[in-house]
């Protein structure tokens, strides 16, 4: 991967660079190595919001489920590895982003 593929929402931003993963939100600025990134969790917006969650060592899985969706959304607004986007308009960009990220790991 040569160029970098970014996605923003009011939420924050997360940007794909050849090395590793840049994720803004809140003010705060967090760089993950690929290395370290295990799984990329992607939901589309629609109804509720849509998300990027990156899975690294030592982060907590958080399982699906229709009873579980609020919870799962408060979960995700306050991961740090996470973007939350409310816009269906995004989904696209979002979804670039998911995919140069599993690209990535696997290449």
């Amino acid at each position: 991967m040569t160029d970098s593929v970014k996605a923003e929402s009011r939420n924050g931003s997360i940007e794909v660079l050849p090395k590793g993963v840049i994720i803004t939100t809140k003010g705060a600025t967090k760089t993950i190595p690929l290395e370290q990134i295990t799984g990329v969790e992607f939901k589309r917006a629609g109804l509720t919001a849509g998300y990027i969650r990156l899975t690294v060592p030592g982060s907590v899985a958080v399982k699906g489920g229709s009873s579980l969706v609020s919870n799962k959304n408060y979960q995700v607004q306050n991961d740090p590895n996470a973007v939350q986007f409310t816009k269906s308009s995004k989904n696209d960009e979002f979804a670039a982003v998911a995919d140069a990220i599993n690209r990535a790991l696997l290449s």
